[in-house]
This record gives C-alpha cells, structure tokens and sequence, in this order.
C-alpha cells in the first residue's frame, strides 16, 4: 500500500486519503468487478497469473522453438537484406512512388501491418527489426563504450518528438510518395542505431530514441501476449539476477526490463533472453485476454499519455488530409490568403494533436470533480494520467481503419512491384506499370472500417470502466467518471467517422 493511504477493508470498498491521489492507487481494495479480480485483490497479483495463465514455453514444439537462440538471428538477416534493398532501391530507383519498392514496401505494407500485430503479439516488429539489429550485432561483436544514457533523457520524450515531427513532415511532404526520401531516412535511421549502440549501452536507440518504439510501446499494453515472472517472490530472492546481467549462454535484457518487476508490455520485445538466462525457469510467455496491461498496470507517465491522446489528432490530421473538402480548403487558404500549404497543413497537424489532449484533459477535469469524495479526491492531472490511457484502443482502432482503406486500393500491387526489379529492363532497380488493385469493394470497405471503429469504442470503454474503478472503487462516482470518458470517446469517435465520410481526394 502507497505511502499516505489505509485501507479500511475490503467490504467498505474505501481509501482513506489525505491528498489528492497522485500515484499511489492500489490494486487492493476494488471489489466491485468481477469475480476473478475481487480475488486477485483479496490474495495477490501474482495468484491470478498463476493461475489464469498458459505458459507458451511449455508447450512442447511451439515452447523450443521460441526459446532457440537462432530463431531471432535467422528472422532477422532476411529482414536486414530487404531492408538493405529497399535503401538502395529508394535512393537509386525510379522516383515513381508506385512503381518503387521503398515507398511501396515500407508505407503501404509494412506500416499496415505492423498496426495490427500490436493486438495479436505486441512489440514483434521490434524482435525482428533490422534497424536496430545491425547496430546490436556490431556492437555486440565490435564493442561498446558502454555509457549510460543520460538520466535526464531516460523517458519517451525523444522518441515522441522524433516520431511527431516525422509523421508532421511526412504530412507536409509527403514522405510516403517519395522513394528517395523514404531510403535517406531508413538509412539515417540504421546509422543511428549503429553510433548509439557503439556509445551506450545496450539497445538505447531503440528504448529512448527510435521514432517508432514510443508508438510500439503504447500500443503494445493491447496484444494478447504477455512476457512476465512466474513468481515475484522467486525473484525477489534471487541473488544472482542472470536475467539483468546475462550468462554465457544469453544477453541481459536488451531493453534494460526486469522480470520481476514488469508487469506490462511497453519495454518488453518477447527476443526471451530473460528466459534463457532465468536459472529457475521462473520467467514465463503467456496467452491473455487483449488490453490487460491498460487497467493493470501500476504505472502511469504524462509522456505515455501525451502521446496515447494525442494519436487521436494525429490520424484525424492525416485521415482529413487525403479528403478532398479539405484539400479545396488548403488551395483556397493558399490562393486567398496567401498562405502556404505547408503552413495550413503543418498547423492543423500540430493543432489537432493539442487540441485532442486540451479536450481530453478538460474531460478530466469534469471527470476529477464528478468522482470525487469527501476521503477520496480525484485531480485533474492524476485522472488525466490514468484514464487516458483508455484512449489507446480507439486510437489505435482509428490507425487501422485507416490503413484498411490503403491495403484495399494497392491490393497485391507489390507483386507488380516484385516483378519489375525481377525483369528486364527493371532490374535491379524497378521500372513498369504498376496499378491499384481493389480486394473489396468501397462499400464494403466503409462497414469494416466502421465494424473496427465501434470495436475500438467498446474496448476503450472496457478499459474506462476498468480504470474508473481503481481510481474510484465507489460504484455511483465510478460510474460517473465513466460517463465521462464514454463522452470523450463518443466526441472522438463522432470527428472521425464524419472525417472517414468525406470524399477522397482523386
């Protein structure tokens, strides 16, 4: 129990504090959902895992092969070839987006796909990247300096900023229809993986700096697996701590997490390095109902948050962006007033991401207020930084729908792609006819994404509830700080369904 707060018993279902709440919200003391969390409170987190959990790693053939120490290196190499490819194809190839590999491969394939393993299996992408592979090889092999990073960067910041401004410049300039660009920037970034690896530790490019990590790592308290110390206990009393400093036969964790105290996924990449080092075989890979991580969780940071909410305006500015209303509106702007393009497009960027946040800490605000009680009182920062992060889902809901729409016009046109730099007089280079090719019709196109909207709404409301709770275990002001966040979700949802039925740009 936090400092500053006593329990008065679980059947009162209250929280005596004397501030305002800040970090210190329990897990105990929430009787309110349902049966198997009102045990999990009685006796400990660490029974509910045991015993509401499949451990993967046993299974016999699905178990070895995930613990094989080749199995990342071999998924890996073909990864750093293609990559390897698609800079040279980007920077050297024909400039024809549709027809080139890089813009073709990264910004339409890969960046869809990699949207919708967050559910499924979390921070895979970041197992098998080839951009922070190449400078975790050399460095491992070559040497380190081995310094540590700056304590005063050790948050998301960095990698929220670069990620930001990449997706505001790729707005503005359309990085995505630019295979030069697209194979300078890939090549940037494996540089950078390279020189941050031979300064500091570890993978710190990849924790602190990389552009993509921050997004990875939000999205990842969705998937439906979960890396996690069988018994905490068992890890308290190990004195050895293998899995923090490696063995002969395994690394200590690349993302500086320790098993025994992870309990959520943003850091943790599955490469299972704890479990190879792990001398008790206490570290196990679970199955798990989606979302966990977004109510469980004790730990809850602004820069997480900032980012979580602000994804809301970042898909609504790119999504409003490829419509043609406003493309009319941007042209006139320009004409009228003679503003330019990119001033239009890079204010209404940054604006939404403000505004998103402005709204939903507002909301906050309303929510602290209406859940409040006389001995358990609710600011606005603190229900900002927990409830917040129940905007996950339906942003991430938001991304999905919007690259629904992307898979669906290019189709299998990569195969064309594939089949140019095969042939002559494309090869190796690229070069010939590429066209859009539709899967499904539009009409069918628009339910599915509306379908993956109102899921994203009914899991975000899931989370809001879940959290409402800890925040507030008092079922009338919990219900109310619901009410609250469904109102978020309902305003957000509404913008950007209205967005979605806009017509496309030709």
């Amino acid at each position: 129990m936090a400092a500053g707060h006593k329990s008065v018993g679980l059947g009162d279902a209250l929280v005596k504090i004397d501030t305002p709440i800040a970090d210190g919200i329990p897990f105990e003391g929430v009787p309110e959902i349902d049966n198997r969390d009102e045990r999990a409170a009685e006796t400990s987190q660490e029974a509910y895992i045991q015993d509401n959990r499949q451990d993967i790693l046993r299974l016999p053939v699905v178990g070895a092969l995930l613990k094989w120490r080749w199995l990342q290196p071999l998924i890996e190499i073909p990864m750093v070839i293609t990559f390897v490819l698609v800079i040279i194809v980007g920077i050297w190839g024909t400039q024809e987006p549709s027809q080139n590999l890089a813009t073709m491969l990264i910004w339409i394939y890969w960046w869809s796909m990699i949207i919708f393993s967050f559910v499924l299996v979390g921070r895979i992408w970041c197992f098998i990247c080839p951009l922070g592979a190449v400078g975790e090889w050399i460095s491992r092999r070559v040497g380190t300096l081995g310094r540590k990073w700056p304590k005063a960067l050790r948050n998301l910041w960095p990698a929220h900023i670069f990620f930001i401004t990449l997706t505001g410049v790729d707005l503005v300039f359309g990085i995505d229809t630019l295979p030069n660009v697209t194979g300078y920037f890939l090549l940037m970034i494996m540089v950078m993986s390279i020189v941050l690896a031979l300064v500091y530790e570890r993978r710190a490019f990849c924790r602190y700096v990389c552009p993509i990590g921050g997004m990875c790592g939000i999205y990842s308290m969705s998937s439906g697996v979960e890396v996690r110390a069988k018994s905490r206990g068992r890890c308290e009393s190990c004195t050895t701590k293998e899995c923090i400093k490696g063995t002969d036969e395994s690394y200590a964790c690349p993302w500086f997490e320790y098993p025994g105290e992870m309990d959520r996924n943003n850091y943790c990449t599955t490469c299972l390095e704890c479990v190879r080092s792990c001398p008790h075989d206490n570290v196990g890979m679970s199955a798990r109902p989606l979302g966990q991580d977004l109510w469980r969780t004790k730990t809850r940071v602004f820069d997480e948050v900032i980012l979580a909410v602000g994804m809301i305006g970042v898909m609504a500015s790119h999504t409003i962006a490829t419509t043609q209303p406003f493309d009319e509106w941007v042209t006139a702007t320009e004409i009228d007033q003679g503003i330019p393009a990119w001033l239009t497009l890079t204010l209404v960027y940054v604006g939404s991401i403000i505004l998103a946040n402005f709204v939903y800490y507002g909301i906050s605000a309303l929510g602290g207020r209406a859940a409040s009680t006389e001995d358990r009182v609710l600011d606005t920062a603190t229900v900002f930084k927990w409830t917040g992060y129940a905007m996950i889902p339906l942003s991430l809901a938001m991304f999905m729908a919007r690259n629904v729409l992307f898979l669906n016009i290019w189709g299998t046109a990569i195969m064309d792609v594939i089949a140019n730099m095969s042939n002559p007089p494309g090869w190796p280079l690229g070069s010939g006819p590429v066209e859009a090719q539709y899967l499904l019709p539009d009409s069918t196109i628009w339910w599915i994404r509306m379908a993956i909207i109102l899921l994203g709404f009914i899991f975000s409301a899931y989370a809001g509830y879940r959290l409402s709770l800890r925040l507030q275990p008092r079922r009338r002001e919990a219900q109310l700080l619901l009410a609250v966040i469904i109102l978020a979700l309902v305003v957000f949802s509404i913008v950007y369904v209205w967005i979605l039925s806009l017509p496309l740009v030709a």
